[in-house]
Formats: structure tokens, C-alpha cells, sequence
């Protein structure tokens, strides 16, 4: 429905805004057509991305054995750089949840590093593709202004021709531009682009918050760490927006031929169970599978 909204508004944007602006003022119309261009191209193609990628999808385990309902699966802690936090248990992919990770109930998948289920991927977004979906929504956001932009120029551009050649007043050379100029199809196109936009500039500052602070959306809405007291991440600032944008992508480990670990640990963390180190600092790049 997102790819086919961005196709229908290009169709009506493209030929309106830039037929008459590379005819009569081609040296703002070429370079505009050219960002225009770019950022649909780049929008489309990160909003398949996005959805086409594993999150970050852990893989089902075996069911636990030998364990006191009651006592093993409500009450099993960690501690993440001395802050305890609960270990969950998810009785539908039958694993020991890692901190950070949850289960979409639309997906039915345990994913590393969960943000949220966007219903406009149709895809969860986590540890391997939200770069992709940040990408989506920020030059998404990027798009929209120029377009709203674009679409203002062009009218406004028309306007001042009609009034300089055919000596009409400001009103009826903007009346003679929507008339005349086909500036009518430009009317929806800008609407969307305010909606679209506001929506999307909203979601990138947010995210970018979220990254500054080194928390996901699931963290923020639920209090994870509030509950915990504070946040065991050190990583914060623009050095964690840097990482978890330009960083190595983790490979997909429900690839067939992936031989890693189930999962990772939370990188930079030390974690202890029961005054057993699980992972110290100087191995958070392996990672180890709970026990």
C-alpha cells in the first residue's frame, strides 16, 4: 500500500511540477527533478529493503527439561553491568528470551533487539533491519518537503509568469495557474506530502532520541528501565547513532547455512547469572547462547 501511495503521488507530482519548471526555469528545474528522483529512488528502495529483511529472527529452540515450572521460569535473573534484569522464557519458540529481544505476537517470532511491529512493512523491525527502516522513514521525510517545496515553486513560478505576461493581479495569475497551468493535480500530491511528512519527520527525530539515549521503542512504551532502575547500555550519544547506523550488520541466523550462536548478548555488556560470568567485555562480540 506504501510502494503503490509513492508510485500514484509521483505520477501526479513529476509531470505537474516539472514539465512547465525545466521548460521555463531549467536551471532550478533540472537539479530539483534530480533530488526528486533521488529520494523517491531512495525511499522506494529502502522501503523494500526494510520490508524484505530478517529483523533479526531468533531461532526456535527445544523444549526446557527438568525444571520446576514455578520457580525456574518466573524467577531466573541476570545481572547486565550491575543492573538485574528478568530473564524471560517464550513458551512459543521455546528459548531463553536475551535482553533486548521480544516476541511479535503478528510475526510469532522472537527477534534480537526488538523496536516494533510497523504495519507499514508488514515487517518487525529489530537488530538487522532497522538501520533500513530509519533510512525509510528519514529520507522518506526528506522527500516530502522537497516535494511540498517543488510544488509551491512550481505554482508560484507560474503565478509571477501569468502576472508579468498577461498583466493580471497576484490573484487571478494563482487562479490562472491552477486554470491554466495544470497546477490542480498538485493539490493532493502536497496534501499527502504535509501529512506524509509530518508523519515521518515525527518518527526520524524520534528514533534519533531513541538511538541518543540507546533505548528501542518497546524499551521506551513498557519502561524497561525504569523498572530496572536505570539503563545498562553505556553506549549513548551521537557514538551509539553512528553505530547503529553504520555498524556491521549480523548475519541472519535462520539462514540454512549459518553456524553460529542462536543469539548474542547485547553488545558492551558484561552479564552474570548467579555469580557466573555469561560474558564479559572483552567477549561480547561472540556472544554465547544461554544455558
Amino acid at each position: 500500500l506504501v510502494f503503490i501511495t509513492i508510485l500514484v503521488a509521483c505520477a501526479l507530482y513529476f509531470p505537474a511540477a516539472f514539465i512547465w519548471l525545466i521548460q521555463e526555469r531549467p536551471a532550478a528545474g533540472i537539479p530539483l527533478l534530480v533530488i526528486s528522483l533521488l529520494l523517491v529512488i531512495g525511499s522506494m528502495t529502502t522501503l523494500v529493503l526494510a520490508y524484505s529483511s530478517d529483523p533479526g529472527i531468533i531461532p526456535r529452540g527445544e523444549e526446557v527439561e527438568d525444571r520446576d515450572e514455578d520457580v525456574y521460569m518466573e524467577n531466573r535473573t541476570i545481572q547486565v553491568n550491575g543492573v538485574t534484569l528478568k530473564m524471560k522464557y517464550c513458551e512459543t519458540c521455546k528459548i531463553w528470551r536475551p535482553p533486548r529481544a521480544s516476541h511479535c505476537s503478528i510475526c510469532n517470532n522472537c527477534v534480537e533487539k526488538f523496536d516494533h511491529h510497523c504495519p507499514y512493512l508488514s515487517n518487525c523491525v529489530g537488530r538487522r533491519n532497522y538501520r533500513l527502516y530509519f533510512s525509510f522513514v528519514s529520507i522518506s521525510a526528506t522527500m516530502c518537503v522537497v516535494i511540498l517545496g517543488t510544488s509551491l515553486l512550481s505554482i508560484t513560478w507560474k503565478a509571477v509568469v501569468y502576472q508579468l505576461d498577461e498583466g493580471l493581479d497576484a490573484g487571478q495569475a494563482t487562479i490562472a495557474s491552477f486554470n491554466n497551468g495544470g497546477a490542480w493535480s498538485l493539490i493532493p500530491v502536497m496534501i499527502l506530502a504535509i501529512l506524509a511528512g509530518l508523519f515521518t519527520g515525527f518518527l526520524t527525530f524520534f528514533h534519533l532520541h531513541l538511538m541518543y539515549i540507546n533505548n528501542s521503542t518497546s524499551e521506551k512504551f513498557k519502561g524497561t528501565y525504569a523498572q530496572a532502575g536505570e539503563n545498562p547500555y553505556p553506549r549513548k550519544g551521537c557514538s551509539n547513532i553512528a553505530y547503529c547506523l553504520f555498524s556491521k550488520k549480523p548475519s541472519s541466523k535462520i539462514k540454512a547455512d549459518y553456524t553460529g550462536p542462536a543469539w548474542s548478548w547485547p553488545e558492551e555488556c558484561e552479564v552474570i547469572e548467579n555469580g557466573r560470568v555469561l560474558q564479559s567485555f572483552a567477549s561480547h562480540e561472540t556472544g554465547k547462547s544461554v544455558p
